[in-house]
């Protein structure tokens, strides 16, 4: 699920999501954050791609945004735990950490994290 974002006279300060610039920021549609996290999946051994590749269980052939287990996105600051597998190569667990991102003044519809890519290097079995 991605997450919209709408300033609206008032509620644009602090943490909503926009500057504290109420008027510079009433009505504007920020829309859908990016991913916080993204993962391309690569052969351990020759850097090629991965046929069948999965994070936590659900398709990551190439390129992918970071999921959770219950196929919700990644769309926000903190530590998060994936497992990357696919047939004919050892199962991978590791975290990806995603920092908060530091406030821009002046800016409406700011991310309110760091964007992570991860090259995901699975070894044949």
């Amino acid at each position: 699920m991605h997450i919209f974002r709408l300033c609206l006279l008032g509620a644009c300060a602090g943490t909503n999501g926009c500057s504290e610039t109420v008027a510079a920021c009433e009505g504007v549609l920020c829309g859908a954050l990016p991913p916080a996290i993204t993962f391309q999946m690569l052969d351990g051994i020759d850097g090629g791609t991965v046929p069948g590749a999965r994070v936590n269980g659900l398709d990551c052939s190439a390129v992918c945004p970071g999921q959770l287990a219950d196929g919700g996105l990644v769309e926000q600051a903190g530590t998060f735990e994936f497992t990357a597998d696919a047939p004919g190569y050892v199962d991978l667990r590791f975290e990806v950490v995603v920092p908060i991102a530091a406030p821009v003044v002046g800016q409406c519809c700011p991310v309110p994290f760091v964007p992570q890519h991860r090259d995901v290097a699975l070894t044949p079995l």
